[in-house]
């Protein structure tokens, strides 16, 4: 039986200072296409961004 859980990482407040070669976002992107799993962002003035994905857990 396939589970799903959804995960949310927040890497903190100053996570736009940090140089970056954007490329995290690709990657997840390209992991979670393999495993036809579902990776989305939400974003709210202010407060931030999420990103979210899907894993599928098996026991």
């Amino acid at each position: 039986m396939k589970k799903e859980r959804e995960l949310n990482f927040y890497t903190g407040e100053n996570a736009a200072d940090k140089n970056s070669s954007g490329m995290g976002l690709a990657i997840a992107k390209a992991i979670t296409d393999s495993l036809k799993e579902r990776i989305w962002i939400e974003s709210s003035e202010k407060k931030g961004t999420s990103i979210y994905f899907t894993v599928s857990v098996h026991s």
